[in-house]
């Protein structure tokens, strides 16, 4: 008979946490009561001084996890279901409070019976293997595990199996009696992961902060250069450390958005407390270069930034128009904290146009959600404060904004302030109808739903966008250095 025969009718005992699903739903759950009041951590601390089930109790009793929007493991449910459906009885032995458990058990309709921590310990570990040799009174069981913690059980257990394990604790089952594990179907390369979490491809955003220099006709300057890359870069380890906090607490509404759910925390490729620890790095990095390379005002303003971010991610981004006002905020910062970095004064109208046209930006991004709302015929936004009825007011405030931060730099160009930095200011309007077509272009494609990505990510993309960014950049170089050519010529003919 094959060992597989052999297997078939002993109960199979299968752990929750990293086995069945792809997550941790302890630490879900303290996410989501940390998630509207951040000073709930106090609360948590007095509850874990008083022991590990005294904890899980309290908090499990206050948070309802939405067990349908876990990312399970398919290849383990199926695993599971081809065993249940044989007739053999399939438990459900997690270090889960009986709540959490209950309900996933409930959901997937699978087990026979459930093991939970009970006031005699922790289900884990040797408690664990207490537990079911009780449970199956010393006959023979089957473990389906992922983490060492499972070692002693699966030493016992007739058949160890594995799932989403690491390939250490692959190797350690694979030498015990009957080892083996169930292969998963994706393969989730950690860099890549890693880099995927901290939106490497948003640090785009950061090069605002090479504006001032740039307007300031500093750029080429190389101490500038220099202090502006370590204020990128610095910026740029902070900003990451943000996105993974607010993908940590935007798990559940992050699972309902059609392209969000395949994020690394959303989907499970990397767990929770880990995500923890490479934020807290990321931000420690950020400021130690900030410290240490630059003026001191530079991780000043980091510091209001990662309040602001912070706020943003537990309270504002849920309130309609509020959200996309801080964004727009928050990208003018950049641009005055570039200025910090390098000691060059901001204009005050470079601000005025920053706030209108990253309105403009952030008003595009709610729309492109809005629009995926509707496809997907949804009434609301999952964590935000929009709803499909704000489709066309959300449309019309971005486009009135964009087309007012051409106003703001209409002004400037015919302002007193633009002729002590070019030599023919006339020349800037120029940029004028370039920029017009850009932001028009740009809500035409939001309209029909071409744009599935945050709009300046977008625009480091679309080779019309960096045309036109080209032919600006020309535009401005011209109007500030055409007297200078002049007047080489000039010397020239005289010689």
């Amino acid at each position: 008979m094959s060992p597989e025969k052999m297997h078939d009718m002993k109960p199979l005992f299968v752990d929750l946490e990293g086995t069945l699903v792809a997550t941790d739903t302890r630490w879900e759950s303290v996410l989501i009561f940390l998630r509207n009041n951040p000073l709930r951590i106090i609360r948590l601390l007095q509850w874990a001084l008083k022991g590990k089930k005294y904890f899980k109790e309290q908090v499990a009793r206050r948070v309802s996890l939405n067990v349908a929007l876990l990312p399970y493991r398919s290849e383990v449910v199926e695993f599971i279901e081809k065993e249940h459906s044989s007739g053999r009885t399939v438990v459900l032995a997690t270090a889960s409070h009986r709540l959490v458990a209950e309900k996933i058990a409930e959901h997937l309709g699978v087990f026979s019976d459930i093991l939970v921590t009970d006031p005699n310990g922790n289900l884990s570990g040797e408690n664990k293997l207490r537990a079911i040799e009780a449970y199956t009174q010393g006959n023979s069981f089957d473990y389906l595990g992922s983490a060492m913690v499972n070692l002693p059980v699966w030493q016992v257990a007739a058949q160890a199996i594995c799932a989403g394990s690491s390939k250490k604790i692959q190797k350690r089952v694979e030498n015990l009696a009957n080892g083996r594990f169930i292969k998963s179907g994706e393969n989730h390369y950690f860099l890549f992961t890693l880099l995927k979490a901290m939106r490497v491809h948003q640090w785009s955003k950061n090069l605002l902060l090479f504006i001032p220099a740039f307007m300031a006709h500093r750029i080429f300057d190389f101490h500038i250069i220099v202090q502006l890359l370590f204020a990128f870069l610095a910026f740029s380890l902070c900003a990451s450390a943000v996105y993974i906090l607010n993908d940590l607490l935007d798990l559940e509404d992050d699972r309902l958005h059609p392209t969000k759910k395949d994020r690394p925390f959303a989907a499970g490729f990397l767990s929770i407390p880990r995500g923890l620890t490479i934020g807290a790095l990321l931000m420690f990095g950020g400021f130690t270069l900030g410290y240490c390379f630059l003026p001191i005002n530079f991780p000043r303003i980091m510091v209001l930034y990662l309040i602001l971010t912070t706020v943003y991610s537990f309270f504002l981004k849920r309130k309609a128009i509020i959200d996309v006002i801080t964004l727009a905020g928050l990208y003018a910062l950049r641009i005055f904290a570039g200025a910090l970095a390098v000691k060059v004064p901001v204009s005050s109208w470079l601000l005025a146009f920053s706030l209108f046209f990253f309105l403009s930006l952030a008003l595009m991004k709610r729309f492109s959600d809005l629009h995926l709302l509707r496809d997907n015929l949804n009434d609301q936004i999952a964590g935000r404060g929009y709803l499909a009825t704000d489709f066309g007011i959300v449309q019309a405030s971005g486009i009135a904004s964009g087309y007012l931060s051409l106003l703001v730099l209409a002004l400037y160009i015919n302002s007193n302030h633009v002729k002590t930095l070019y030599s023919q200011p006339q020349l800037l309007w120029l940029m004028i109808p370039f920029l017009l077509y850009w932001i028009t272009r740009m809500w035409l494609l939001t309209n029909r739903g071409e744009m599935t990505d945050d709009p300046i990510v977008f625009t480091m993309k679309d080779w019309v966008s960096i045309l036109i960014s080209l032919i600006v950049l020309f535009i401005l170089l011209l109007a500030s250095v055409l007297d200078k050519i002049y007047h080489l010529q000039s010397i020239r003919m005289i010689q």
